[in-house]
């Protein structure tokens, strides 16, 4: 089996994958009520979803490997169809459906055999998941996890169906802890730009960043990344950088989606400029700039003019913010793992874009994945949206680029 993610099943009567790529209920249930409307051609199905047509097929992909549709009138097996139908029974259905799975019986075959002997699994859902998926596949390590994250939040599902509404496929709600961390957060300093900053801001890129999303923040310390942000000794500096680790942050890791982009643009310095800048429109509206990759690496450009590498651009635009990027990191944490300290690369900055499902990749370029502009635009209650406090990067990217001709 290969382990590209680009490769698109494009025809429906492929055989049917070992491991799915879905990992958003909602957007599958919104498919079953499209296909149950009668519209079976990808191509209106990603207008009406407000997705690439790769997402399209990546989830219809997951409804064969489910057993929920198929080939044919309506594109619905029988049960798809009860799916589609009976609200109230969706829950139980899906739930048989997914423990129907051999992948998923192997992740409980796993649960099981973990138990210790107070008779509690000491594997979790997205540990077994990626164990199974290791077991069954060749896939590469990155990508097994990006999948074992998809099918442990769908399981969540499965297991607990009386914490969705089943009538979008949307969590219910309150079992989700509230977000919470210390420190503040670099999306709120970054808006605070417009109107002057007292204190020195300084960004850094660890690679704690790319294991909390690879790993969901599993096995990094909720005792050392404390914090946000953090303050130097003398009070005239704040840096910002890595991801505040606590049992609420981790759950929006698992979660995934939406959430944790959202949470990412939030804190990471290096995620909410690298999201300004492939957000970035011109006067027409339409999209400045692209990420491509290709034998010569990572390059960022304004149409067809080369701008630079991700992370050049990326500090070039902090300091047109009078942001200062550094690779120093706060006291605080130098006794931290090391490994999680050094400095991320380009790659690294991938990683994260991708498995956050901020960008998907298309032959060697990367587009923004569809969505992400609304999301920014997203404000909850009184507070400000993304994309008000990403404006004076916006601003800037208007100079820098002015200046690059």
């Amino acid at each position: 089996m290969s382990d590209a993610d680009d490769v698109v099943q494009l025809d429906l009567t492929l055989s049917v994958t070992v491991v799915p790529q879905a990992n958003n209920l909602a957007l599958f249930v919104r498919l079953v009520d499209e296909l149950h409307r009668g519209v079976d051609d990808a191509t209106t199905l990603a207008e009406a979803l407000d997705v690439e047509e790769r997402t399209v097929h990546y989830y219809l992909d997951f409804g064969r490997w489910l057993k929920l549709i198929h080939v044919g009138p309506n594109g619905l097996t029988p049960t798809g169809l009860a799916f589609a139908e009976s609200v109230p029974a969706r829950g139980r259905i899906f739930a048989q459906a997914m423990f129907a799975r051999k992948l998923v019986k192997t992740v409980q075959a796993l649960k099981r055999d973990s138990k210790n002997e107070d008779d509690l699994e000491t594997l979790d859902t997205r540990a077994a998941c990626l164990k199974a998926i290791k077991g069954l596949t060749d896939l590469s390590d990155s990508t097994a996890a990006r999948r074992a994250s998809g099918v442990a939040h769908m399981l969540e599902a499965a297991y607990k169906p009386s914490r969705f509404d089943w009538s979008t496929g949307e969590s219910s709600g309150e079992h989700h802890r509230k977000l919470e961390y210390t420190g503040r957060s670099f999306a709120t300093a970054l808006g605070a730009r417009q109107f002057g900053a007292a204190r020195e801001i300084r960004i850094g890129f660890p690679r704690q960043v790319r294991m909390f999303v690879e790993h969901e923040g599993h096995g990094i310390s909720a005792k050392v990344w404390t914090r946000a942000s953090w303050n130097t000794s003398d009070g005239g500096a704040v840096w910002f950088g890595g991801v505040p680790i606590n049992a609420s942050t981790v759950e929006v890791a698992t979660r995934g989606g939406r959430d944790l982009r959202r949470f990412l643009v939030q804190v990471v310095p290096y995620v909410s400029l690298t999201v300004a800048l492939l957000t970035y429109r011109d006067r027409a509206g339409r999209p400045s700039t692209r990420l491509t990759h290709d034998m010569y690496g990572l390059r960022v450009w304004e149409h067809n003019r080369e701008v630079g590498t991700p992370l050049d651009v990326v500090e070039r635009l902090a300091q047109e913010l009078e942001i200062v990027p550094t690779k120093a990191v706060p006291k605080e944490l130098r006794h931290a793992d090391s490994a999680l300290l050094e400095p991320g690369d380009d790659a690294d900055l991938l990683e994260v874009l991708c498995g956050a499902g901020f960008i998907v990749p298309r032959d060697t370029t990367y587009v923004v994945n569809a969505g992400i502009d609304a999301e920014l635009r997203e404000a909850k209650g009184d507070t400000a949206s993304l994309a008000e406090l990403l404006r004076p990067a916006w601003s800037a990217l208007a100079t820098l680029l002015r200046d690059k001709r």
